[in-house]
């Protein structure tokens, strides 16, 4: 059951009514084998673990997000959950995969899942599951400098922000950067991201948001840059492609 991110989804998919007892019903005859839920807001994954309706809860997990994950990892093995922990390398802020991985291996029922590119990169990840899991001292401290330079410019994703006043998916604004450097040019300056930055210009930086962010953002400067570059990255694609602008 997948992106289960507000309480009302949650209340729609365990309703007696709903989609769980069709599910059980294909597990008793074979056609499923298990149920499982993702989600990105950290007190829905929370709910959903404890209702004890899911075999496996995903949910963003990462050494620089780390608080929600350990909290909800340790939640997960107390309920008999498996974690499988989504956005190991938080969205492309991690670069050294021997750090994303081995610190994820330090959760016994954790089980990262890794988007690849090419067959040497999941060899790669291979490799490391296959080596020393135990983290070195360094290998600590290098994740406390990438952790503390990642600092207030890192968005969780916990929606603890919202709703904002003016209607502005804030999150999926603070992420831009990130999908900047895993999407082509055109998919980050048109259709539903374009939508999500445009609205971030109506921002009345009333600073509700700020209030609201258990991670001390600075969000309203954050959304004005990722709005500035937004701009500047449309024009240039607008430029480059004349006849399809």
């Amino acid at each position: 059951v997948h992106n289960v991110s507000s309480f009302p989804e949650l209340e729609k998919i365990l309703d007696p009514k709903g989609p769980i007892p069709v599910v059980q019903e294909a597990i008793r005859t074979g056609k499923v084998k298990h149920m499982g839920i993702t989600s990105h807001q950290i007190d829905v994954a929370k709910e959903a673990v404890k209702s004890g309706q899911f075999e496996t809860i995903m949910y963003p997990f990462n050494f620089i997000a780390h608080e929600p994950g350990e909290e909800l990892a340790a939640l997960a093995a107390k309920h008999d959950a498996g974690f499988i922990a989504m956005k190991p390398f938080a969205g492309g802020m991690i670069d050294n995969a021997n750090l994303a991985i081995k610190y994820l291996l330090q959760f016994s029922n954790v089980v990262p899942i890794v988007g690849v590119e090419r067959p040497a990169e999941i060899e790669q990840v291979v490799a490391i599951v296959q080596g020393a899991q135990e983290l070195t001292a360094e290998e600590q401290a290098e994740m406390t400098r990438i952790r503390e330079q990642a600092g207030n410019h890192f968005c969780r994703r916990c929606d603890y922000c919202q709703p904002c006043t003016t209607g502005i998916p804030i999150s999926t604004v603070m992420s831009y950067p990130t999908m900047v450097r895993r999407m082509p040019p055109k998919n980050v300056v048109s259709g539903w991201i374009a939508d999500a930055v445009e609205k971030a210009a109506e921002c009345v930086e009333c600073g509700i948001c700020e209030e609201r962010c258990p991670y001390h953002l600075p969000i309203r400067e954050m959304l004005a840059e990722n709005v500035a570059t937004y701009r500047r990255l449309k024009a240039e694609w607008e430029k480059a492609n004349p006849a399809r602008a």
